[in-house]
């Protein structure tokens, strides 16, 4: 869902810090694809406080840049 508000042009991070938002839950993260991660990391760059906590039991450690984009959004 927040791929495409972005796709469409919605300033995804306002409506999080209006919403006084805190924590973004992903679940099956390591199933997020490169197009996905770039927009929520493009989010996740705009906020201040806001947690990331990535469910998966399966991390990516096959795949070289999904694990890195995996890593990349806990930093």
């Amino acid at each position: 869902m927040l791929h495409s508000m972005v796709k469409k042009g919605d300033d995804v991070a306002k409506l999080i810090q209006d919403k006084n938002i805190e924590t973004i839950v992903l679940d099956e993260c390591h199933h997020m694809r490169r197009i996905w991660f770039v927009s929520l990391k493009n989010v996740v760059s705009q906020l201040k406080k806001c947690k990331i906590i990535s469910l998966t039991a399966t991390p990516p450690y096959d795949n070289t840049s999904e694990f890195k984009n995996y890593m990349e959004l806990h930093e």
